[in-house]
C-alpha cells in the first residue's frame, strides 16, 4: 500500500509540473485543464490513501 501512495504523489506531481510546463510554453488553459484536474486529483488520493491507513491501524 505504501508503493502505492508514493506512485500516486509521484505521478500527480508530474502531471502537475508537466501542466505548468504546457500554460510557460503558451497553451490554452482549456488544453491543460483536464492535467491539472488529474494531477490534483492524484495527489489528494495520496493523502486519502495516507488517512484511511492511519485509521485502520
Amino acid at each position: 500500500m505504501k508503493t502505492t501512495r508514493y506512485i500516486l504523489l509521484v505521478i500527480g506531481i508530474l502531471g502537475l509540473i508537466t501542466a505548468l510546463f504546457g500554460l510557460i510554453n503558451g497553451d490554452a488553459l482549456t488544453d491543460q485543464l483536464i492535467t491539472i484536474v488529474c494531477g490534483s486529483s492524484l495527489i489528494y488520493g495520496y493523502f486519502q490513501l495516507k488517512n484511511s491507513t492511519e485509521i485502520k491501524n
